[in-house]
């Protein structure tokens, strides 16, 4: 039989995976920063308007998901390395955090993978290495996070619908903002991020199949998440707070 895991190693399992956390958190910031500065200098350097510019690459859900993955990251590996090499759960919000940003993190990674990777010429602003951290790295880092479970209790399933609140929300935006907002690019009246998101295409039916295929798929992966939570500790009821 295996013996059961010590303290010793609960500990040190946790801090390797704090690293990885933390790694990875500083990774996305790199990218982010160093993209930023380069969709800057490109803006510029083309005459296009430098607020809208930027205001439109901070509007990308990539952008968003990651700078807010970035973040959670770095919490959940600072409380990991030290109060949670103890061998405590992580405390419930730091759960939610990770379930609801880790969920769109990965939603990220599915959809340019499969719907944007191949769908024309890239911006030639995109710096390839920091489309790759955002896109690749950071999506299977949080993957494996939401699949191991290091030091999270069990989840509600309830929980699952907590992880649309920011990916809707962004969607509601997008579509709200992206009427009033002139392409620097093409000079289009109009500008969103992602071309399955634009009414001008395929018309706002094919915008909301999907918008409501993706939420599905974010919800699918949350669901997933809680299901390997409650079964790791063989919860078969709702958990309480």
């Amino acid at each position: 039989m295996t013996p059961p895991p010590t303290s010793s190693n609960i500990g040190s399992r946790r801090l390797a995976w704090a690293i990885v956390r933390l790694a990875t958190a500083a990774a996305l910031l790199l990218a982010i920063v160093a993209q930023i500065i380069a969709t800057v200098e490109y803006s510029r350097g083309q005459g296009h308007h430098l607020v809208t510019a930027l205001a439109n690459h901070l509007s990308y859900f990539t952008v968003l998901s990651t700078a807010a993955g970035a973040v959670v990251l770095a919490i959940g590996g600072i409380w990991l390395a030290t109060r949670g090499r103890s061998g405590v759960d992580e405390p419930r919000w730091l759960s939610l955090l990770f379930l609801c940003i880790g969920s769109a993190v990965v939603i990220t990674g599915l959809v340019y993978n499969l719907l944007l990777r191949n769908d024309g010429v890239p911006d030639p602003d995109t710096l390839v290495w920091a489309s790759e951290i955002k896109h690749v790295v950071a999506p299977i880092v949080f993957a494996a996070d939401l699949v191991l479970h290091v030091a999270r209790r069990p989840l509600r399933w309830a929980d699952a619908t907590l992880a649309l609140i920011f990916p809707v929300g962004w969607a509601i935006y997008t579509l709200a903002r992206g009427e009033f907002i002139t392409d620097p690019v093409t000079g289009n009246p109009w500008w969103y991020p992602y071309g399955f998101l634009n009414p001008h295409g395929a018309g706002y039916g094919s915008v909301a199949m999907y918008v409501v295929g993706i939420a599905a798929l974010l919800a699918v992966i949350a669901a997933l998440s809680i299901w390997a939570s409650r079964r790791a500790r063989g919860v078969a009821t709702a958990v309480a707070s």
